[in-house]
């Protein structure tokens, strides 16, 4: 046999043969196990409530379950504002008279004083003309109630002596000085109960009282045997659809199913004409394929986008790793070119490099599938853009952060900034010189409240409401200038029984009692909050001038509070007044 000739030209493909009978569908595979679900996408607005459909005829009632225990009981309310008291009921009938006492022992009798002359009753003057009733004035403050004074000790009640025969009425003798006062004689056995009055027309209902703490929920009864289901009511005509939420991220992709057994062969088509054998040539030049024979050259030049200019007939992805970038051939899109990542949790960006390989800036997509700040960086020279120095970040919620400011360094000391910058009423950021801007001459009535109050009328059914800061201060100055300032020390003892010149300090009075109470409300503090000694000033308003000196410069008071003052007398019935008075300087 001869050497092997030269290889022919491969001959032009031969016509299709005809198609072969398709062969039979395989089994489908196996299912691939379930891909984990993606992550719920957000839910749709809520579709407008549908028509309440009739409701089912009530079970028969179940049989009652144990009372559970009764929950704590919550804290009182508020005391309501006490009701209108109800007319009084008619008197009961008078219970029987109690048995009168035995008369206590006469007290001592007091030595007579001499009576004074009666001085010459004075010519009535002429009454006047009545005035005018004043406009009636801002009701103050109503100042701090003192405390209650120590109780003095009652004395036993003496028993009462028996009825003596009654004595020829004498000649009214000249009325002597007042006995010093017996001890009161014990109080007689309480009469009977007289028939009960008719009850009183109950009083308007004082308002609410505001609503207590809710007391805990007692434990939950047993549950009651179940009642007979009633009758399923008609269902409601359904609501308008909800919009559809956004798709969740596509879940991993699952394991590859089984793949199904291959279809019978198809019949084998009719054979192609058998081609004239050529001699081919395959090269590749500068991206560009070339294939010779012997009778010619066909060259195919390599023109996609990666290598010459050209142009995309629709829209394209490009795929690298977990990232896309799709382009979009719409005539009026935002998203002309798309960057798109298939995982949240990645941080998907662009990078700018200097010609030395580092890192001088780059744009990101936050991670995070509701984050989605644009964020740009500029700070620094990395090798790598994840160490770049953030600048600014655009929220996705329309909100603009300078983050390397507001940390309460200067970044920039070369500089002397002259201008500021100003937002206007379209979003437009302007520059804005400082001497072209107006003082602020805003005043108190241009403040409005946030809520408006009423600060003065208290007790006025239709109050007028304060709107503004002025208003406020207008109505409130009257109070704390004057009644607000005003306020009466604790009760104290003051010995009266001995003729002199004494002296109290009547802050430290003040402190002892305001600063050491003996009871105090649930959740108050232990203290009453106290004022120094030089932030008061000190009256006295009244004094029994029987019991007291009270000529000019006869009672002094110190600028910290120490009272001096001078007894040439003592009370008549062991009680006499004298009234102190502390204002806020």
């Amino acid at each position: 046999t001869g050497a092997q000739g030269i290889q022919g030209a491969t001959g032009a493909t031969g016509a299709q043969g005809i198609q072969g009978v398709t062969g039979a569908t395989g089994a489908t595979g196996a299912q691939g196990i379930q891909g984990i679900t993606g992550a719920t996408g957000a839910t749709g607005a809520q579709g407008i409530q549908g028509i309440t459909g009739a409701t089912g005829a009530t079970g028969a009632q179940g049989i009652q379950g144990v009372t559970g225990a009764t929950g704590a009981t919550g804290a009182q309310g508020i005391q309501g504002v006490t009701g209108a008291i109800g007319a009084t009921g008619a008197q009961g009938i008078q219970g029987a008279t109690g048995a009168t006492g035995t008369t206590g022992a006469q007290g001592i009798q007091g030595v007579t004083g001499a009576t004074g002359a009666t001085g010459a009753q004075g010519i009535q003057g002429v009454t006047g003309a009545t005035g005018a009733t004043g406009a009636q004035g801002i009701t103050g403050a109503t100042g701090a109630t003192g405390s209650q004074g120590i109780q003095g000790i009652t004395g036993a009640t003496g028993a009462t002596g028996s009825q003596g025969i009654q004595g020829i009425t004498g000649a009214t003798g000249t009325t002597g000085a007042q006995g010093i006062q017996g001890i009161t004689g014990a109080t007689g056995a309480t009469g009977a109960q007289g028939i009960q009055g008719v009850t009183g027309a109950t009083g308007a209902t004082g308002a609410q009282g505001i609503q207590g703490v809710t007391g805990a929920t007692g434990a939950t009864g047993a549950q009651g045997i179940q009642g007979v289901t009633g009758a399923t009511g008609a269902t409601g005509s359904q609501g308008i659809q909800g919009i559809t939420g956004a798709t969740g991220d596509t879940g991993a992709q699952g394991i590859q199913g089984v793949t199904g057994a291959t279809g019978a062969t198809g019949a084998q088509g009719i054979q192609g004409v058998t081609g004239v054998g050529i001699p081919q040539t395959l090269s590749i030049s500068d991206h560009d394929i070339t294939l010779s024979d012997g009778g010619g050259t066909v060259t195919v030049p390599d023109d996609t986008i990666y290598n010459t200019d050209g142009t995309l007939t629709g829209n394209r992805t490009m795929t690298m790793g977990a990232f896309f970038m799709n382009f979009d051939s719409a005539a009026n899109s935002r998203s002309t070119i798309t960057l798109q990542r298939t995982n949240n949790a990645n941080e998907s960006g662009i990078g700018f490099q200097n010609s030395g390989g580092n890192y001088d800036a780059a744009i990101s997509l936050e991670s995070g599938a509701d984050s989605g700040g644009l964020n740009f960086y500029s700070g620094g020279n990395p090798t790598t853009a994840s160490t770049i120095t953030e600048t600014l970040s655009l929220h996705n919620d329309n909100q603009i952060e300078f983050s390397q400011y507001g940390a309460g360094t200067p970044l920039f000391l070369d500089n002397s900034p002259v201008y500021f910058l100003g937002v206007q009423n379209d979003g437009d950021v302007v520059e804005i010189d400082p001497s072209t801007i107006g003082t602020d001459d805003q005043n108190a009535s241009e403040v409005p409240l946030v809520t408006n109050v009423d600060v003065n009328e208290g007790a006025v059914t239709t109050p007028t409401l304060e709107t503004n800061v002025e208003e406020v201060i207008q109505a409130i100055a009257p109070i704390t200038s004057k009644a607000a300032r005003v306020f009466y020390p604790p009760s104290i003892e003051i010995d009266a029984s001995v003729n002199g010149t004494f002296s109290i300090n009547l802050y430290t009075m003040y402190t002892a009692q305001f600063g050491s109470p003996t009871a105090v409300s649930a959740g108050a503090p232990l203290t009453v909050p106290l004022y120094d000694a030089d932030d008061l000033y000190y009256y006295v308003t009244f004094a029994d001038p029987n019991v007291f000196n009270t000529t000019p410069g006869a009672m002094t008071i110190t600028a910290d509070g120490v009272l001096t003052y001078t007894i040439i007398g003592q009370p008549a019935d062991f009680n006499t007044l004298i009234n102190v008075v502390f204002v806020v300087k």
